[in-house]
């Protein structure tokens, strides 16, 4: 009774948002002409002809295929010609927001934005566009003007049985008023006390404010967005613990703790950030637009780990019955009675009880607390991974109308991006010591070897929650480009030409004098330095009713 009083919830929350949608995407897509009306050309609208000369071949906003696949399953699930996500450039207002240590785009940023993020430009990879070269997986242009947003107010209710249970959501826009003022916000909560699978949770807020104003041929925009989030992650496993588990959606990361479910990989993400745009309309032919784009993110992950001591990861290899018994039958020696004898202990254990197929957690306390009075390092213990980034981005395009149907777009982008990367102690799960050493390489080299040391400068360093182990440094990336393009249209026939040029910098700084590496690891590094640069060009004709050929 309880899931069909939820289906029906569920069913009749998404009708009236449907509904809802419907409405706000037609205001929307009139007010993204209005918008984007100074970009469009006499050919482009097909003003002088009762057909469209080019619905599929200059923008893949008019492209429906592409539209389609790009707004009803995003970026994240569909990639171009399955390239790699990092091929896929990722604007917000003209400035790139690509991750330059990894490349790609961290959507996550922007998740429970749904009515922030519904105008967006999508640009094929031989398409052009005004405010970069399009990479080989395509370029998105998210417009974050409030002017832009559809005026209303929206509130939102969803149920759901993945990775959260629940959503509340609501938006405003005001439109521009009298003086030329609009004003855009936004409140999403995600929660999951449990998500679809098993030992896994979601905790997320989402919100976004901003503000546009006229000024003559001006506008200036400014917004600023967030969305700190903690989520408990899904392990991989192998076959043979699906099977005893007899679940596919097994996940060997969590356990119980005083029989309660604790996660032992848990993510928290969070990545503040803001925008100001200028766009600056010189004349009826040419447009200025210049963003400035901030964000400090956040990253960590937790991880649990051992020292010296069995893996207590439920799924490891040695603890499965097949690594007691060869059931292939490849190998004699693991297939004597005592072998089967071990199999059916290893099996009969872990089917005996579900926590036995998981992490646990007070047998980890209670082999810590036993050695503490030795005054024996942690055996387990939680570490945490963090990769923090602070990033500023300037970015400037020039849209330049040379006839009715020629069009020249030029500019550049500038990044300076700050990566600290490092690991903490997150629990020492009731140990009282832990020291700063790579106990990995105790077996290769002797004990009090500096080859043993994290770091020569505080040898032997004691770790307490929350400090710093493992590693520590800094990495510093300078990143630039300047590009253009050039389209026209003869009649039937369309072509267009692009091309770029682009620096990247980048040195290390290391915090740590790593023993294995003592000459290298601390300090800073001498800047790597490299050139790179692409040329494409693109031609089409309109065969009319719909049909395109295209070459690029």
């Amino acid at each position: 009774m309880q899931k069909k009083l939820q289906l029906a919830l569920f069913a009749l929350c998404y009708s009236s948002l449907a509904l809802a949608q419907n409405n706000n995407n037609s205001q929307q897509q009139a007010k993204a002409l209005d918008e984007n009306a100074f970009t469009f050309t006499e050919a482009q609208l097909g003003e002088d002809d009762n057909m469209s000369q080019n619905v599929t071949i200059l923008n893949s906003n008019t492209n429906a295929y592409a539209s389609e696949v790009g707004y009803l399953f995003s970026p994240v699930r569909f990639r171009y010609r399955a390239f790699n996500q990092k091929y896929n450039d990722i604007y917000i207002n003209g400035a790139p927001v690509n991750d330059v240590e990894r490349g790609q785009f961290s959507f996550s940023s922007i998740g429970g934005l749904n009515q922030m993020t519904r105008n967006v430009d999508f640009s094929l990879p031989f398409e052009s566009n005004n405010y970069g070269m399009t990479d080989m997986a395509g370029s998105n242009n998210y417009n974050f003007r409030s002017g832009s947003m559809a005026a209303g107010h929206r509130i939102s209710l969803a149920a759901a049985n993945r990775n959260y249970t629940l959503r509340g959501m609501y938006s405003y826009s005001s439109g521009f008023n009298a003086k030329g003022w609009a004003f855009s916000g936004s409140l999403t909560y995600r929660w999951a006390n449990r998500g679809y699978v098993e030992g896994t949770f979601y905790n997320s807020l989402s919100y976004f404010l901003g503000v546009q104003k006229l000024l003559g041929k001006h506008s200036f925009s400014f917004a600023t967005w967030g969305n700190p989030t903690e989520r408990a992650t899904q392990g991989a496993a192998t076959d043979e613990s699906y099977w005893l588990a007899n679940d596919n959606q097994y996940n060997p990361y969590w356990g119980y703790q005083n029989g309660k479910k604790r996660n032992s990989r848990v993510v928290n993400d969070f990545a503040p950030s803001a925008l100001f745009t200028w766009d600056w309309n010189i004349n009826n032919k040419t447009k200025l637009t210049t963003t400035v784009l901030g964000k400090y993110s956040m990253y960590s992950s937790t991880k649990l780990n051992y020292n010296n001591t069995d893996n207590p990861a439920p799924d490891y290899y040695k603890s499965l019955p097949s690594s007691f018994y060869d059931v292939w039958g490849s190998n004699a020696q693991y297939q004597t009675p005592q072998a089967l004898a071990e199999w059916q202990r290893a099996y009969d254990w872990l089917n005996y009880s579900k926590a036995n197929r998981q992490i646990n957690w007070d047998r980890l306390y209670a082999a810590n607390q036993t050695v503490n009075g030795e005054g024996v390092d942690a055996m387990y213990y939680v570490q945490k991974r963090h990769s923090n980034n602070l990033n500023v981005t300037l970015a400037s395009a020039l849209t330049k109308h040379l006839t009715d149907k020629s069009t020249w777009n030029l500019g550049f982008a500038a990044i300076a991006n700050k990566g600290s990367h490092y690991q903490t102690m997150d629990d020492l799960l009731g140990a009282n010591t832990f020291h700063n050493i790579n106990t990995y390489a105790i077996g290769t080299y002797p004990v009090g070897s500096d080859f043993l040391q994290y770091d020569l400068n505080h040898p032997n360093a004691l770790v307490k929650e929350g400090d710093k182990f493992g590693y520590d440094y800094t990495l510093n990336v300078m990143k630039g480009n300047i590009w253009s393009n050039y389209t026209e249209t003869f009649g039937i026939l369309h072509y267009s030409i692009a091309a770029k040029i682009g620096y990247d910098g980048m040195n290390r700084d290391g915090k740590m004098r790593n023993g294995l590496f003592a000459d290298n690891s601390y300090g800073k590094s001498k800047t790597a330095n490299f050139l790179s640069g692409g040329a494409k060009f693109s031609g089409s004709m309109d065969l009319g009713h719909g049909s395109v050929i295209s070459l690029g």
